[in-house]
């Protein structure tokens, strides 16, 4: 998986079946028609072919979906092999994303409160 860090992020199941994730220290299930959507900050675990192991996203509520404003909430670990991490918008302030390649003009900016 490449290094997508600072972006917001959907994260689904592989398969159809439920995956467990860390939650708040806490262990959780993320179901197959559930979508988990979050700020992607960190990747931990190097595998011996240099992957990475563990996704680190701290939860996100959008709060206003008009202006895309949005509260961080608690930080999720996803053991990444079990996992599907697409990015969904880049994080604001517009600054954040100045020297972002060109293919990620499409995507909306959501703003922290």
């Amino acid at each position: 998986m490449e290094n997508i860090t600072g972006f917001i992020v959907k994260v689904t199941p592989k398969g159809s079946e439920p995956v467990k994730y860390q939650y708040d220290g806490k262990t959780s299930m993320l179901d197959f028609n559930e979508d988990f959507i979050g700020y992607f900050w960190q990747m931990t675990g190097r595998n011996d072919d240099n992957s990475w192991q563990f996704a680190h996203i701290n939860k996100l509520s959008l709060i206003d979906p008009d202006r895309k404003q949005f509260r961080y909430e608690k930080e999720a670990i996803f053991d990444i092999p079990t996992v599907n991490i697409a990015i969904k918008a880049k994080r604001g302030p517009d600054s954040n994303n100045r020297f972002l390649p060109d293919k990620f003009d499409h995507l909306e900016t959501w703003y922290p409160m």
